[in-house]
């Protein structure tokens, strides 16, 4: 089944395979597409909307994985590669490379941004899933 969102991840793990192989860019950029594990419960919970069972279990599946694969696992990683980042811009600066220099402060803006993004996705969810804990008691 031919689907947009499943091309678009296909296209950018070859792109990150490519660039790991050929040495063009850091290992980060591919250690970051294991933030979309949190995905496949979540597309699960979709499909199955019609049958509640499943969609509860695979709601608290995707809030697990979510926690887990984007906040900390995401976190360590953006950590790690924000400190190589620090590098590679002091680098590129004190050989005048503004191209790359650029191109650092760019990545690592992401880096915060995309923190900032799933800490609030998560804040989402967690009320999304306490509300629908709340909904069933009474």
């Amino acid at each position: 089944m031919f689907s947009i969102k499943n091309e678009k991840r296909s296209i950018l793990f070859r792109i990150d395979y490519l660039g790991l192989s050929n040495r063009i860019c850091h290992p980060c950029h591919f250690y970051l597409l294991a933030e979309e594990l949190s995905t496949i419960p979540l597309n699960l919970k979709t499909i199955y909307r019609h049958r509640p069972r499943l969609h509860n279990i695979f709601a608290f599946l995707f809030a697990g994985s979510f926690f887990v694969s984007r906040v900390i696992y995401g976190s360590i990683v953006c950590g790690y590669a924000f400190r190589a980042a620090a590098l590679f811009g002091q680098m590129a600066f004190h050989i005048g490379d503004l191209k790359s220099f650029v191109f650092v402060v760019l990545q690592a803006s992401l880096c915060v941004l995309t923190r900032l993004l799933n800490f609030y996705w998560t804040i989402l969810i967690v009320k999304k899933l306490f509300h629908s804990l709340q909904s069933k008691k009474k």
